[in-house]
């Protein structure tokens, strides 16, 4: 049997993993994905299927756009997922089939798969869309992103948000809880979006004064 680790534990494995220093407005996305991974490994009625698999990669990839250097993003999935006893390249791989399913199925033929008890000539499907979870804020994302692959036009934002609501009752959640989830992810989003464009700006602003004092310091001038 797997020793349960702590997420002191957990989080001290991370840093043996990922030995560099984490830029601050990317810390709160590690320490929360630590914690909540950590939480969701000690349950017992936890699977890390493919809706699991898509909310964990997309909320890192949302979260870390702009990450330098981006030769460490990978390491930091890696050092994240193992330090909570999961499998980075796993997770990427069952995340993939998950959305090669998803693109050959409308709203419909995947509420059929979720509520057809006949698991045995379809285990590779359910091993993609397990039907009563555990729920986690990382399952809520990674049934909207499943329904957001789906839903293209001019109306697409709206036909995602009507169609993964009418979804949440046949994996076994409240609409109210998994709405609550999806609408602070993209607030959380929203704002750290616009931190990285401050931050990209007093680059700028920086690179420009820097420009300027060695320009003024320069003989003959």
């Amino acid at each position: 049997m797997r020793q349960r680790l702590t997420v002191s534990e957990s989080k001290a494995i991370f840093h043996k993993e990922f030995p560099f220093v984490v830029p601050a407005v990317y810390r709160r996305l590690v320490d929360e994905l630590i914690v909540e991974l950590n939480l969701l490994k000690n349950q017992e009625r936890f699977v890390a299927d493919g809706v699991f698999a898509i909310g964990l990669t997309s909320i890192f990839l949302d979260f870390t756009k702009g990450y330098k250097p981006e030769n460490q993003k990978g390491i930091l999935l890696e050092a994240i997922c193992k330090c909570t006893g999961f499998s980075a390249s796993n997770l990427e791989q069952i995340a993939l089939e998950a959305k090669k399913l998803a693109n050959g199925l409308n709203t419909n033929e995947i509420k059929s798969l979720i509520t057809d008890n006949n698991r045995d000539e379809k285990e590779s499907t359910y091993k993609l869309i397990n039907k009563n979870n555990h729920y986690s804020r990382i399952i809520a994302i990674g049934i909207y992103k499943l329904v957001d692959m789906q839903s293209n036009g001019f109306n697409k934002e709206e036909a995602t948000e009507n169609s993964y609501l009418d979804l949440v009752n046949n994996f076994g959640y409240t609409k109210e809880r998994v709405e609550k989830d999806v609408n602070l992810y993209k607030s959380s989003l929203d704002k750290i979006e616009k931190a990285l464009e401050l931050i990209e700006m007093n680059i700028k602003d920086e690179k420009r004064r820097n420009k300027e004092r060695v320009s003024r310091t320069k003989p003959g001038q």
